[in-house]
């Protein structure tokens, strides 16, 4: 369990989470986390338009939804990544130097990745070493014949985040 907050909440929903497979035709992975968190948002809808419906139902009950990822993230926050189809993950972790520690479904299971906004487009830090963006699979682009993969700081759309009370 988490620690009662929102964010808190959604981060141990997540955590449970990692692991298990994930079929986007059968499951919609922020429908079962918010469901896992006890989040009171409640949502009916096509699993086609789900995460759209929710992060509108969201926004109407005041939570924060930002292009610009809401400046600083902040563990528990929502990230929303357009890799063909939309990802939703959870921040789980944010280094010092902004890189995020994410939560959501990727290639098929819901695994953690890393993601760096401020530095999309670089793969890792040539000085230190560092793991800025993972692959995440691309919007439905090939290369002779094998699925591409695009750096996850490409493909961030919007950050959410709970209101606070």
């Amino acid at each position: 369990m988490g620690d009662g907050s929102v964010p808190g909440e959604l981060v141990a929903a997540a955590r449970r989470l990692v692991g298990l497979g994930y079929d986007d035709e059968r499951n919609t992975f922020l429908r079962h986390l918010l469901v896992s968190a006890a989040v009171d948002i409640r949502v009916t809808a096509a699993r086609s338009v789900f995460d759209h419906k929710a992060l509108e139902a969201m926004r109407a009950r005041g939570w924060h939804l930002d292009r610009r990822a809401l400046r600083k993230l902040r563990v528990g926050d929502l990230l929303v990544f357009q890799p063909g189809a939309q990802l939703v993950a959870v921040v789980e972790q944010v280094s010092p130097s902004g890189t995020v520690t994410c939560i959501g479904p990727v290639f098929g299971r819901v695994r953690r990745f890393v993601a760096n906004l401020g530095t999309p487009l670089a793969r890792r830090n040539e000085t230190t070493g560092e793991i800025l963006n993972d692959r995440l699979t691309g919007p439905g682009a090939t290369q002779g014949g094998r699925s591409s993969a695009t750096l996850a700081g490409e493909l961030f759309k919007l950050g959410a985040r709970p209101a606070l009370r």
